[in-house]
C-alpha cells in the first residue's frame, strides 16, 4: 500500500502538494455573474471595455521565481499582472506545469491611513486567470487552480481560482486585524510595510497545447465593493 501511494505522488502532478496542504483554509474565488458590472459576454469585449481596473492597484513591488523568456515582441514579465492590460500575462518559466513556482509582493502601503486613502489594502484581490490575449491562447495555455499564500515565510491559506477568463475576486482580509475596511480583532496577523505576500502554484488547469501557466492580472481592489 505504501508503494502504491508513493507511485501516485510521483506520477500525478500536484497531488503531492494537495496532501501537504494540511489544515490550511481553502478560499474560493467569486466569478462575475451576468448581473455584475465586471461581467462581459466575450473576452474581446472585456479587453476593450471599461468594466474593471478603475480602483485596482498593486500591493507593492513584485518578483517571481521564474518568467518565460520573451518571444519576439511578447514578454512574460511578472509586472504584466499589474499593468491593467488583459493582453499581457506573467508566464512562469519552467518546462513543466510550474508547480512550486511563485510570485511575491513586497508590501508598500500604510494600513493606518484614513478610509479612502490610495495606499490601502482592503483585503480583496482581483484576478484574471490565464493568458487573456485572446480566447484561443487562453485555452491553449495552462491556468492556475490553487495558489498557496504565505505571509513572509508562514503559510496563510490556499486560494482556489476558477477556470475562466471572466473577472474573479478573492477575499483574504479576515486574516489581518488592521485593514481599514475590516477590523478583525481576532485575527493573528498585522500586515505592514515590508511584509511579503507570496503566492505559490500548487495546482493547475492544463491547457490544450502548452504546459506554460499564465496569469494576466493579479491586483488589489482599491476600495471595498
Amino acid at each position: 500500500m505504501k508503494i502504491k501511494l508513493v507511485l501516485l505522488l510521483i506520477l500525478i502532478p500536484g497531488l503531492k502538494n494537495s496532501f501537504a496542504q494540511g489544515s490550511l483554509d481553502i478560499i474560493k474565488s467569486q466569478v462575475a455573474s451576468a448581473s455584475d458590472y465586471q461581467y462581459d459576454n466575450s473576452l474581446e469585449e472585456l479587453q476593450n471595455g471599461e468594466r474593471w481596473g478603475f480602483h485596482s492597484r498593486p500591493l507593492g513591488s513584485l518578483e517571481a521565481s521564474s518568467c518565460l523568456e520573451s518571444q519576439g515582441v511578447n514578454n512574460y514579465d511578472i509586472n504584466n499582472i499589474v499593468d491593467i492590460n488583459l493582453k499581457t500575462a506573467w508566464v512562469e518559466g519552467k518546462n513543466d506545469y510550474g508547480i512550486g513556482e511563485f510570485f511575491t509582493y513586497s508590501i508598500e502601503f500604510d494600513p493606518d491611513t484614513k478610509f479612502g486613502g490610495s495606499g490601502q489594502f482592503f483585503g480583496k484581490l482581483e484576478v484574471f486567470n490565464g493568458y487573456c490575449k485572446n480566447e484561443k491562447l487562453w485555452e491553449q495555455n495552462s491556468r492556475v487552480k490553487q495558489l498557496k499564500v504565505y505571509l513572509n515565510s508562514t503559510p496563510l491559506c490556499i486560494i482556489e481560482l476558477q477556470d475562466t477568463w471572466q473577472y474573479q475576486s478573492v477575499y483574504i482580509g479576515h486574516y489581518f486585524k488592521n485593514l481599514a475596511a475590516d477590523k478583525n480583532l481576532d485575527a493573528k496577523n498585522v500586515l505592514k510595510n515590508g511584509d511579503r505576500l507570496k503566492f505559490e502554484i500548487v495546482e493547475i488547469y492544463p491547457g490544450t497545447k502548452y504546459k506554460d501557466v499564465a496569469i494576466s492580472e493579479f491586483l488589489a481592489a482599491g476600495a471595498p465593493n
